[in-house]
């Protein structure tokens, strides 16, 4: 909660940094009535700790932070840089015996990390040297070298060369059951025996090959 206030605090330069396109702090929350969220926070208005947003269908309704931040939903880079803060101040409190280490995925290293989390932070008064630490793991790409099922970019047909199972769990586990895990199980715990093969990305041709082997 400390995290998101010093957010709502600083919030003209966060949402500059961190949506260059619209300028706003990307923090949303689902219309009680109807379920609708402003993605972009375009209508969103603050005074202290009560976030006001709007539906379109039944009006304005507010939230105060200091009772219902549970409800609130951010875009990638916010909630990359509030869990950056909040799992930096859990691993140097003496509160807790153990320390965070985030796994996420590749498209999220180098300069995403250093212009949306680590520059933001440490204008917020988070010392970036002492971070929580952050694993990449590989990627699964298409034959283009863009991550797999990046739905949003991706045109209708575009992978109706690959099969079903490899698209979609409930085709996996129709097909295979619960084998289908276990060799994917198989394939990954190989990347963590040999520790070279996690600094890389596969395609997704890559592991058609590797379940024709396993079954």
């Amino acid at each position: 909660m400390e995290v998101f206030k010093t957010v709502l605090k600083n919030r003209e330069y966060v949402a500059k940094k961190l949506d260059q396109k619209y300028g706003n702090l990307r923090v949303r929350m689902s219309c009680p009535i109807c379920g609708l969220a402003d993605k972009n926070s375009v209508n969103n208005e603050y005074e202290e700790n009560t976030i006001t947003f709007y539906c379109p269908e039944h009006g304005k309704y507010s939230v105060n932070v200091n009772k219902g931040i549970s409800k609130l939903e951010y875009n990638s880079p916010l909630r990359n840089l509030i869990r950056g803060m909040s799992y930096t101040a859990t691993n140097h409190s003496e509160n807790y015996n153990y320390e965070i280490l985030r796994i996420t995925g590749s498209d999220y290293a180098g300069f995403y990390q250093e212009e949306l989390r680590y520059k933001v932070a440490s204008y917020l008064g988070c010392n970036v040297s002492e971070m929580s630490m952050i694993f990449y793991a590989p990627l699964v790409l298409d034959w283009s070298g863009a991550k797999l099922l990046k739905s949003l970019y991706v045109k209708e047909g575009a992978y109706q060369d690959i099969p079903k199972k490899f698209i979609n769990y409930s085709f996996l586990k129709a097909d295979l059951s619960y084998k289908g895990l276990d060799i994917l199980y198989d394939i990954v715990i190989n990347w963590i025996n040999n520790p070279y093969m996690l600094f890389r990305h596969y395609s997704i041709y890559y592991f058609m090959e590797e379940f024709e082997k396993y079954e």
